[in-house]
């Protein structure tokens, strides 16, 4: 059940991110990982994030640009 709710929590963190509320997604990444610390989306989620959160636009543009490419595969 966690390992739902885990992936729940990160897309919600994502569709946030989406919306420019990035400060409100990171409480959302944080929870999906500690509900399942396996969750690989969430860690890449969050790590993209916290860069642009510490104002390195570029380098989290770019992680989701790659995770956009790898999950139109």
């Amino acid at each position: 059940v966690g390992a739902y709710w885990s992936r729940a929590l990160n897309w919600w963190g994502v569709e946030l991110q989406r919306a420019g509320r990035f400060d409100e997604a990171a409480k959302f990444f944080t929870e999906s990982l500690a509900l399942n610390p396996d969750n690989a989306a969430a860690f890449i989620n969050q790590e993209g994030n916290t860069l642009w959160r510490n104002g390195r636009q570029r380098i989290a543009k770019l992680l989701l640009q790659g995770r956009a490419r790898l999950g139109s595969r």
